[in-house]
């Protein structure tokens, strides 16, 4: 789950931005926090922050919320992120955050369920939030609500391990073994061994033992060609997968796909996603795989055209709208990618990437008080970036 991975690294970004009048006293907090935080000093760190405290301030209280979930303090933390969610109630980065800390208090799943629900009315194809609101009506045994939740994120990425496991249980749990079946046996290539895939696999009678024993094969190929990709010896990996390759098969597609692209054989890397895509389309994974076979080679128009439609599918993928912005970005056509970057900056307004991205664009285009109030936020993620500060002098002197 890229998508899901990538937001996950946004909440442990998170960081405090200041009043701008008061950017120096501020920077100095900031950095302080941060050296504390990297000591595990959370109670100093807390105090840094708190010294410059302003309730009007969503990065301040994104910050704190974060601090005070490291230290424990699980209640104080959610307090600080409903702060911040009241601030900007349409971003998701401060509701995954709440999610954290709500998730570490018992008899929460009120709780949780509220946010991941709000989250998905901002972004329906959020897999963390799909994946997680699924968690938590199966772990209260209704397997019926969980099942939708699971079945979007393995549509998205029909390979993804947890996704198809605890939707290979959801099925299971609800008397439909047939499926079941099939999801325990993806979960197995993707990890030969797995203990619950394996017991839920028992628990189903099969009669065609054959079929299992050819389902154990193309498992071990999985299992062996992953133990030979960690060795870097690429070559044989493919011909071990090779062995059981079967057209139809998107998941041996997929593994051949990639493989084939960490061979540097971009060319044909992009022919087994294909094959991938076809079978089945409205999946996300092997387009954003795809994708990065196209950069390797340098084909910006397939770039285009792989990550606009997984915006069609899934208009808020934060990882498709940020390649999309930086392909235009490159294409000097600042017009185009500013319009990706301020979707990232709506969802995750203090997530590092999209804010630079969204900063250089808007200074890109001439807007250069957009571009100032980005640059001050970068800034406060990364203090010591000298060409931040050298376009801040600039763009202070312009004014």
């Amino acid at each position: 789950m890229k998508n899901v991975k990538y937001v996950f690294l946004v909440i442990l970004l998170v960081s405090v931005s200041r009043v701008f009048s008061q950017i120096p006293v501020l920077d100095s907090a900031f950095t302080v926090s941060e050296q504390f935080e990297a000591k595990k000093d959370y109670k100093s760190a807390i105090t840094a922050v708190t010294n410059v405290y302003d309730q009007s301030s969503y990065e301040i209280n994104l910050r704190l919320g974060w601090l005070y979930y490291l230290s424990g303090q699980y209640a104080t933390s959610e307090s600080y992120y409903k702060k911040a969610i009241d601030l900007m109630p349409n971003t998701i980065e401060p509701r995954l955050g709440y999610t954290t800390a709500a998730g570490s208090l018992t008899n929460n799943a009120d709780d949780l369920i509220a946010q991941y629900s709000k989250i998905l009315q901002v972004d329906p194809q959020n897999s963390y939030a799909n994946y997680w609101i699924g968690m938590v009506y199966y772990n209260k045994k209704d397997y019926q609500t969980a099942e939708p939740y699971f079945e979007k994120v393995v549509n998205l990425y029909p390979f993804d391990y947890s996704s198809l496991l605890m939707d290979g249980w959801t099925k299971y749990r609800l008397g439909k073994t047939t499926e079941a079946k099939i999801l325990f046996r993806k979960v197995l290539c993707a990890s030969e061994n797995d203990k619950s895939a394996s017991e839920g696999l028992s628990l189903i009678s099969d009669a065609n033992n054959s079929t299992l024993v050819t389902e154990k094969e193309i498992a071990s190929c999985f299992n062996q060609s992953e133990k030979l990709e960690s060795n870097k010896d690429y070559k044989t990996a493919i011909s071990v997968m090779n062995k059981v390759y079967d057209k139809s098969s998107y998941e041996i597609n997929l593994r051949l796909a990639w493989l084939y692209y960490e061979a540097g054989e971009n060319t044909e890397s992009e022919n087994y996603y294909k094959v991938a895509i076809d079978i089945m389309p409205y999946s996300v994974q092997p387009r954003l795989g795809y994708a990065t076979a196209a950069a390797a080679l340098g084909n910006a128009d397939q770039l285009i055209t792989q990550y606009s439609k997984v915006l069609e599918i899934d208009p808020q993928n934060t990882e498709a709208n940020y390649w999309l912005g930086m392909v235009y970005y490159n294409k000097k056509d600042y017009q185009n990618a500013d319009k990706y970057f301020q979707k990232i900056i709506t969802l995750y307004p203090f997530g590092y990437d999209g804010l630079d991205m969204a900063a250089w664009t808007r200074f890109r285009l001439g807007k250069s008080t957009d571009a100032k109030h980005l640059f001050e936020k970068v800034l406060l993620i990364t203090p010591l970036d000298n060409e931040i500060q050298e376009v801040l002098g600039k763009l202070s002197a312009s004014r």
